[in-house]
């Protein structure tokens, strides 16, 4: 899965002047229903574990404009997650019957300081640079009981890693005519080697192996149409605010989680992997202060080095954006 839906970085960040108000909302939706080992498809195993797992993640966020070029961003995501699995499929296993956990609730806070690097008029376009903390506000162990046995959710779907996170970004963003090229990417650096909590199967088995806190990186390289645009000046309109705010974007997705941390020890239980994703998207903005978008990453690429892992084939991720002043 693709890990926590970050918010991603708008071109009216940069336009934020010292006391303005930014506010988002995101949903980001992602089903997963086939196994992967390496780039391959694990059918017998599939079939043996009919795997299925659901994330539904509601991200509010604040973005405030502190000096000029510098602002502070809050992202507080909820969650609600699903997922099932045929106990019969692990092998030492001592459960039987479908095992179906469906943890809920906050999620891991996230606040950063971004900053625009680039003066106004410096160049079409600019680069910002962020950084900040992942807070352990969500819940490491959520449990539930099957067959009378207290189980501990998959790490994938817990709603948070009990873990204080650094996080490190930058996005960039250029304007020539209709065509905006953009790109932005995050990186989570995780000091904490794992988070003390036995994993699913470890329940499942009766072993002791603990769930790894793995670094995460995530990024986007892209570019955006002003489509609306285009087609009243095509039709030598006026300009028309309502349809001159309506773009089309395309970008190439990333996401990448390491056997080993850059910093520290990377025991316990992981699913390294890297995977690719085409995200075609759509923006419109019915007024110059509201905006809203839908971005649906397809998966290309995937690869699971280490162990067979689900992975979800289309995500869907909706959101909006209103300035308050």
């Amino acid at each position: 899965m693709r890990g926590n839906a970050t918010l991603p970085v708008r071109e009216e960040s940069s336009l934020l002047s010292p006391g303005q108000v930014l506010l988002s909302y995101q949903w980001t939706y992602a089903e997963a229903r086939h196994l992967y080992r390496r780039t391959e498809r694990v059918h017998a195993q599939e079939e043996a574990t009919d795997f299925r797992v659901i994330q539904n993640e509601h991200t509010g966020g604040i973005e405030v404009g502190l000096l000029e070029h510098l602002s502070a961003v809050l992202e507080v995501p909820f969650v609600y997650n699903k997922r099932s699995t045929n106990g019969e499929s692990f092998a030492g296993a001592n459960v039987t019957g479908r095992i179906v956990g469906t943890p809920a609730g906050l999620a891991d806070i996230r606040g950063l300081l971004r900053y625009w690097v680039l003066p106004e008029g410096t160049l079409p376009g600019n680069i910002a640079l962020e950084a900040g903390v992942k807070a352990p506000t969500g819940d490491k162990k959520t449990t539930f009981t099957h067959n009378g046995k207290t189980l501990n959710n998959d790490y994938t779907v817990q709603p948070g890693t009990g873990s204080w996170d650094g996080i490190f970004g930058a996005a960039l963003f250029l304007r020539f005519g209709p065509l905006v090229p953009f790109a932005n990417g995050r990186y989570l650096w995780t000091p904490e080697e794992d988070s003390g909590v036995r994993s699913f199967r470890a329940t499942v088995r009766n072993t002791n192996e603990v769930n790894s806190v793995p670094d995460q990186a995530t990024w986007r390289v892209g570019c955006a149409l002003e489509a609306g645009r285009l087609i009243r000046e095509a039709a030598r309109q006026e300009p028309l605010g309502v349809l001159d705010r309506l773009s089309l974007s395309v970008a190439l997705a990333g996401t990448h989680v390491p056997e080993h941390d850059i910093i520290g020890e990377s025991d316990g239980f992981r699913r390294a992997h890297d995977a690719l994703y085409i995200e075609p998207g759509i923006q419109w903005g019915p007024t110059s202060t509201f905006a809203l978008y839908a971005n649906v990453p397809i998966s290309i690429y995937r690869y699971f080095p280490v162990i067979a892992s689900g992975h979800p084939e289309v995500q869907v991720s909706i959101g909006m954006i209103f300035s308050l002043n």
